[in-house]
């Protein structure tokens, strides 16, 4: 017949809590390489590629910023200009009152100042109209030159496969090392795609 083993029941217990601790070891060792695995993928990911672009270069030495920059000279030629006739006029107006005030009469003298104190008022007005359409004029055209080299610097990024491009203005990139220095080859790129290339 077959025999029985029949354990004493601290022997008994002393195997379940044997077969137990094997089993907390292979769950602990099963953890363990659980977490090991998720640092392993998490460190094996691809590194992300930054560059950054030295932007006070770029913008000033950008084909679309010279051209906007003549347009914009051409522009304050035009609204001076007019400014300077008007000048021109009424110190012209200032010469002949100086040559025939000794003799006018009072009141046409009076009437002479009065109509000179009126157009010195108009070219002092007209100065603040052609000075505030000179600082919206150089704003619009500077915004839509930077809005144009930003959206270039972007296509720059994805065409080379870089996750961020950080802009150098005044010393925001404290260091950056000539490796992901990009300035050189996004002013070809922007400037290329400026033209139409």
């Amino acid at each position: 017949m077959g025999e029985f083993i029949f354990l004493s029941l601290p022997t008994f217990f002393q195997q379940i809590r044997s077969i137990v601790n094997k089993i907390i070891s292979i769950v602990a060792l099963v953890v363990a390489l659980a977490a090991l695995g998720m640092v392993f993928m998490k460190t094996s990911q691809p590194v992300k590629r930054v560059a950054y672009v030295r932007t006070a270069e770029v913008v000033d030495k950008y084909e679309g910023m010279m051209v906007a920059r003549q347009k914009f000279q051409d522009k304050k030629v035009e609204l001076y200009s007019n400014l300077d006739s008007l000048k021109a006029d009424f110190q012209k107006a200032i010469s002949d009152y100086n040559l025939s005030a000794a003799g006018l009469s009072k009141e046409a003298r009076a009437e002479k100042e009065k109509v000179l104190q009126q157009q010195e008022y108009n070219i002092r007005q007209y100065t603040e109209i052609v000075e505030g359409k000179e600082q919206e004029e150089d704003q619009r055209l500077t915004s839509g030159v930077i809005n144009q080299i930003n959206s270039f610097i972007a296509e720059y990024g994805k065409e080379n496969d870089l996750d961020l491009i950080l802009g150098s203005v005044n010393g925001t990139v404290i260091y950056g090392s000539d490796q992901v220095d990009v300035t050189d080859e996004v002013l070809v790129y922007v400037n290329q795609k400026y033209r139409g290339e």
